[in-house]
């Protein structure tokens, strides 16, 4: 507060921010509601808890939200502290990480379940099968009345919901490319977010992705999957890494699931 002034933005503030007689009470449990109304908005474009909305979420996220957005100060989580001691014991707890291999292989083997590859990537089986790719119009509107502010022409390429069969298997990775691994491979970090090698790579365009995959390709021995001439990119079928396409990605995230929410 400066003055009769009010410091914050509106729609993140909490209402002891906003009233010049309630000043003395601003604190940790004002930036928990700050906190809470950014994790609305990042999530569901609002600022304003709808429980519809917040109940999609997993555990603890729906009590959470509820409570670090409560127009009463003393309901809200006292502070950062509180919110993550909250967040920590409703985790599973962590599995220990798998030491990369000393060399990856050319190709990975018929039988293998999962592989690591030379920059310590894992990679998972993913068999062949079928799904029904998009969306059915009861489950857009389901859609649409869990997330008011979305509009319905943003799910037109969902329809009309169709069968696709996935025939070959293929090895998809389990973890989006880190900045580190990202710097190992092309000489450069282009995100915007940085502060740690093991935060996933951001600002790479469609034709940075395949280039990686190539030179990936190259440092673990492989054919590279794509041939590129300038912004001309060709798929030329080597076994090296490629992108997933949609329905592959699509199959592997429902993981044999035909719910709204896979």
């Amino acid at each position: 507060m400066v003055g009769s002034a009010v410091a914050g933005t509106l729609h993140y503030a909490a209402p002891e921010q906003l009233d010049p007689s309630s000043s003395r009470l601003v604190g940790p449990r004002s930036d928990v509601f700050g906190f809470g109304r950014t994790c609305l908005f990042a999530l569901f474009g609002v600022t304003r808890p709808r429980s519809k909305l917040i109940r999609a979420l997993p555990d603890p996220w729906p009590d959470l939200l509820d409570d670090c957005c409560d127009e009463t100060i003393d309901n809200r989580p006292a502070d950062f502290a509180a919110v993550l001691k909250r967040l920590k014991s409703a985790s599973p707890p962590e599995r220990a990480e798998e030491k990369p291999q000393p060399k990856a292989q050319p190709a990975p083997a018929k039988s293998a379940k999962k592989l690591t590859n030379s920059l310590g990537m894992t990679l998972v089986r993913i068999e062949p099968g079928s799904l029904l790719m998009g969306s059915t119009k009861e489950q857009i509107d389901q859609l649409l009345r869990l997330f008011p502010d979305s509009k319905r022409e943003w799910f037109d390429n969902e329809q009309p919901q169709h069968p696709v069969k996935i025939t070959r298997l293929f090895f998809l990775g389990t973890h989006p490319v880190t900045q580190g691994q990202y710097k190992a491979i092309m000489g450069s970090n282009p995100s915007r977010f940085k502060g740690s090698d093991d935060l996933p790579v951001e600002n790479v365009s469609w034709l940075d992705a395949v280039s990686f995959c190539n030179k990936m390709s190259e440092k673990d021995k492989r054919t590279p999957f794509y041939r590129i001439n300038g912004t001309d990119v060709a798929d030329v079928g080597g076994n090296g890494y490629r992108l997933p396409t949609e329905a592959e990605w699509e199959y592997a995230c429902r993981a044999g699931m035909a719910g709204l929410f896979p």
